[in-house]
């Protein structure tokens, strides 16, 4: 019997001394799975901003050849489907970013001023946009899919937002 209690002593303490580590093993185990499930969305972010960055360039490269390809009593048109919440921004030549190499363009951008992420296509002509009530506008940002109106206009393309 006395020997049965010494023995359930050392397995108390021996419990203890096992409780300590272990604990420590699972803190250590439960951090690092919180650094991989950040790293993982971190990079997840990074993979879908390349991805709209193509769909970008993509579009522009589309809208540039439209506009482009339009002749005087010819409409055409096109639907924007993609990228989701970004921006479609003329440039005439003495405005133009970089991208552009000073001559006129146009740019799909993930905000209204091309500061960050952005697809440009150099143009032929002159690109004026307007909304779907005709008013000239600086921007293009609704809400995908849109359809757009390419109409030659004197040495102009109006590119009109069309909603149906």
């Amino acid at each position: 019997m006395e020997y049965a209690r010494k023995s359930d002593k050392m397995r108390a303490k021996n419990n203890k001394g096992i409780l300590l580590p272990e604990t420590m093993k699972i803190i250590i185990a439960v951090l690092c799975i919180a650094a991989l499930i950040y790293l993982a969305v971190k990079m997840g972010g990074i993979l879908t901003q390349k991805n709209q960055l193509e769909q970008a360039k993509a579009t522009i490269k589309e809208i540039a050849a439209k506009v482009n390809s339009v002749e005087a009593g010819e409409d055409r048109n096109s639907i924007v489907l993609s990228p989701k919440d970004w921006y479609i921004l003329s440039f005439g030549a003495d405005d133009s970013p970089n991208a552009c190499a000073a001559k006129a363009c146009v740019c799909m951008c993930d905000d209204k001023k091309c500061s960050d992420l952005y697809g440009c296509e150099q143009i032929d002509k002159e690109v004026i946009l307007e909304n779907a009530e005709g008013e000239e506008i600086t921007f293009i940002g609704e809400e995908t899919p849109f359809g757009l109106d390419y109409t030659l206009s004197g040495d102009n393309v109006i590119v009109q937002v069309k909603n149906e």
